[in-house]
Parts: structure tokens; C-alpha cells; sequence
């Protein structure tokens, strides 16, 4: 079974999502042999919306075939499965499953009357789109092993979706979808959501790090500890991208790597900023769009060095650790 530290960045898709990775199940690497444990890099580009992966820590890409030729969303979850919204010739969404040691499955159809809005992987496995259905919004859950998505809440919702998140705080999942700069949150597996707040910023990113739930909001970062009060976090700005190991969280400027112990003192590492994620052993990947280059830092941030320049400007980042 293959597990994924646990971004995107979205991309990530945001963007579409901005993913990055957030790392988690950590125990499950211990005693294993190194050779027993592989790393995938994702890098998405927009536009065109290429998808590229790398399985040698970033020393080459190539560029993953989709069925529909680019993406409008995707996703990786934890059993390294790649769930992609992909738009026809006739403006027509399909939801396409690719797992990671068998052939690519249709999961669902969406009419050109109905779009795709956001798409993310649960802490579980599951993914979670967001959907525009006859102007009322829709979220649909894909569970491991389904043969097809569903919807969660049938009545719908009044409210846009920019982007979701979900994310296990104390033992509940909790499932957030964000609407310009107001930020929702679902505690019975979206159902039913209440408005956090209005923060009066887009919201671009959030992880998981010692029981803390963080997320990016106008350049600045946001904290709860229960899941539903936030306070900003000071002296940082121009944030738009957190990644999170088991030792310390991860920010990143376009130009600069923040990293916390605690999540309330910041220390200003490298100069070399943009999108970032993590892998199992703690190397930090950076991937800087403007300069077409990908780094990698051994030292917790401190630090960085060149891998290579990919030959494409990355717009998103997802890092993605896997038993062989």
C-alpha cells in the first residue's frame, strides 16, 4: 500500500487547486528500508494544463498522459491514486481515476450545464469535488474502492466554491471550502456547513501541523487550534504556499522559505521561495515558477540547491512518499 505525504499545493489544483504536501503516517516508514520507500513529484503547469511526475527526487520529469489531454482539477491521495476533472471537445467534464498500478477508470460525468469548481483528496483516501449544478453547489465524495462519485449534501448550497480542504482535527474530519475570502467548515462529512469567517482575502492554502489547522489568507497565516476560531499569526507576508513535517511547518513567499517549530516563532530560511512540499525523510522540494527551476533543501529550510531546471514553469507542487 502506498502512502502520500499529505499539499496543492493546490493546485493547486488551485490555479485550478495549489497543492502542496502535507506529511503525514510518518510511523508508518519506521524500521523500513530506505529501498522499500519511493518518492513521486508532481508539478503542474497552467497554461497548458500539463501534469508532469518525477520518480527519481526530481532528477527528470515526464509529462503524465491524461485522457483528455489536460486537466481542469486534480488530486493525489494517500494510496498514491491520481483523480483528474478533464474537459472535452464538447465542454463536457469527465472524472477520471488513475491508480497507480493499473489502467485509468471513468468515476463520473458532469454536462456541459454543470462545472467542476474544486477538487481535493481526504485524510481517508476519499476525494472531494465541489460542483456547480443548475446554480446550486454540490459536493460529491469519491471513497477508495467506489465504483463512481456521489453526492454528499443533495439540497446543495448557495455559496461558491474556490477551493476545499480536508483535514483530521482532534480524531474528526473536518472539511472546509473556501469562497473568496469566506471560509466554511462541515464537521458531519459536508452535509451541513457554517461560515467560519470572512477574512476578505482568497484563501490559497491550509495544512495540518501538531493539532493546529493553518492556512494562507491575504499574504498572512492564519491558525485554530479547535478548528473553527482563527488568529493570525504576525510578522509574515506575502505567504501563499505551507507545507508541514513532523518537526516544523513550512512557509514559502515567492521569494523566501519561513520554517516554525512551534507554530508561533518564524525563522527566515533560504532565499529561494514559491511552491513547496515535503517528503518522508523531510527534504524540502521548492519549485520556483518564474525561474523555470526546482530545488531542494537537506536542512530543514536553512538551506537550498539546485536539482534542475525542468524545462516548464510550475504553477503547483504535490510530494508524495509511497512503500514500493
Amino acid at each position: 500500500m502506498r502512502i502520500i505525504c499529505g499539499i496543492l499545493l493546490a493546485i493547486i489544483s488551485c490555479l485550478p487547486l495549489l497543492h502542496c504536501s502535507m506529511f503525514e503516517d510518518i510511523e508508518l516508514y519506521s524500521g523500513m528500508d530506505v529501498e522499500n520507500i519511493g518518492v513521486d513529484i508532481y508539478l503542474a503547469t497552467t497554461p497548458p494544463n500539463n501534469l508532469y511526475i518525477s520518480t527519481d527526487k526530481g532528477q527528470s520529469f515526464s509529462q503524465k498522459p491524461l485522457v483528455n489531454g489536460n486537466y481542469l482539477f486534480w488530486a493525489v491521495n494517500k494510496n498514491n491514486a491520481l483523480l483528474t476533472a478533464e474537459g472535452d471537445a464538447g465542454n463536457n467534464t469527465h472524472i477520471i481515476l488513475y491508480p497507480p498500478d493499473s489502467a485509468w477508470v471513468e468515476k463520473g460525468y458532469f454536462p456541459t450545464s454543470s462545472s467542476v469548481l474544486a477538487l481535493t483528496e481526504g485524510p481517508g483516501g476519499e476525494f472531494y469535488l465541489g460542483v456547480n449544478e443548475n446554480d446550486s453547489r454540490t459536493l460529491y465524495i469519491l471513497q477508495p474502492g467506489a465504483s463512481a462519485i456521489q453526492p454528499v449534501n443533495i439540497t446543495g448550497f448557495t455559496f461558491s466554491i474556490s477551493n476545499i480542504w480536508a483535514i483530521v482535527l482532534n480524531g474528526v474530519t473536518n472539511i472546509y471550502i473556501a469562497d473568496s475570502g469566506a471560509l466554511y467548515r462541515s464537521t458531519d462529512g459536508g452535509m451541513s456547513f457554517t461560515n467560519v469567517q470572512n477574512f476578505g482575502y482568497s484563501i490559497d492554502d491550509m495544512v495540518q501541523f501538531h493539532n493546529e489547522i493553518y492556512f494562507v489568507a491575504g499574504g498572512s497565516i492564519y491558525k485554530s487550534s479547535d478548528g473553527n476560531t482563527f488568529g493570525q499569526i504576525s510578522g509574515l507576508s506575502g505567504v501563499h504556499s505551507l507545507c508541514a513535517f513532523t518537526d516544523r511547518i513550512f512557509a514559502a513567499s515567492a521569494t523566501q522559505i519561513y520554517f516554525s517549530f512551534d507554530g508561533n516563532t518564524w525563522l527566515a530560511g533560504t532565499n529561494i521561495g514559491d511552491l513547496i512540499g515535503v517528503d518522508y525523510t523531510g527534504r524540502l522540494y521548492i519549485a520556483e515558477g518564474p525561474s523555470v527551476s526546482l530545488y531542494a533543501s537537506d536542512d530543514g529550510g536553512v538551506s537550498s540547491y539546485l536539482i534542475q531546471h525542468p524545462g516548464f514553469s510550475p504553477t503547483a507542487i504535490r510530494v508524495v512518499s509511497y512503500r514500493k
